[in-house]
């Protein structure tokens, strides 16, 4: 019931923002975002090393009061990951070959927050948090071994997660700061966000990914 009343308060504030853009407290923007991403997963040996994530889209903000407001972003997040995955034995005698698990994420992220600011003249410094849907676009899956037996009966190329789930859920915050001028306003921000629900399953094993970026553009 929380998550479905979060959405519908970021469904009002897209639809009524057209009519709104004019009046004070209602801003928006555009943001670029580049970082790293962390997957886990038990299909891992142990956790990979982080990959690069990158994020685009645009924001809105509705300012309640100078100091607290709520924002409504769209980004499109992109990232990948590739690390030690299950292993199998073969051969004679026998040898151990560890797979190589790689998994590929595109995602459309709607994170809805709650903004505290502290206005310094021309600059303020800014904290978001809540929560952020996330519509699962694509999620692939490879799972290779060098030994070309295991790779028959084991392995596979690129494809589709076996079981990927249409939406996951993440807790999101920002931190920030934001400069003044003229009629615009430019921002530079720590973005943090870390799952609350998994992206899907490959082998019957969850797979979750968090991370950060620090991104910044324009507001309007």
């Amino acid at each position: 019931m929380k998550i479905r009343n979060l959405l519908f308060t970021l469904f009002l504030l897209v639809w009524i923002q057209p009519a709104l853009a004019q009046k004070k407290g209602i801003r928006t923007g555009t943001r670029l975002g580049v970082g790293t991403s962390q997957f886990m997963s038990n299909n891992f040996q142990s956790n990979p090393s982080q990959n690069l994530q990158f994020e685009a889209g645009g924001n809105l903000i509705y300012g309640i009061t100078e100091y607290i407001g709520i924002r409504a972003d769209l980004k499109l997040m992109y990232t990948s990951v590739e690390g030690d995955g299950p292993s199998q034995k073969a051969g004679i005698p026998q040898q151990n070959y560890v797979s190589r698990e790689a998994y590929r994420y595109l995602g459309l992220g709607l994170p809805l927050q709650l903004r505290i600011a502290a206005p310094l003249g021309k600059i303020s410094i800014y904290g978001d948090a809540g929560i952020m849907p996330q519509a699962n676009l694509l999620a692939t899956e490879k799972r290779t071994y060098d030994n070309s037996s295991l790779q028959n009966n084991y392995g596979y190329e690129e494809r589709k997660f076996s079981d990927k789930n249409a939406m996951n859920f993440s807790f999101v915050y920002d931190l920030g700061l934001e400069l003044d001028a003229d009629s615009r306003s430019y921002f530079l921000e720590f973005s943090f966000y870390r799952f609350l629900s998994p992206l899907g399953q490959v082998s019957k094993k969850d797979v979750n990914v968090s991370g950060f970026t620090i991104g910044g553009g324009l507001l309007f």
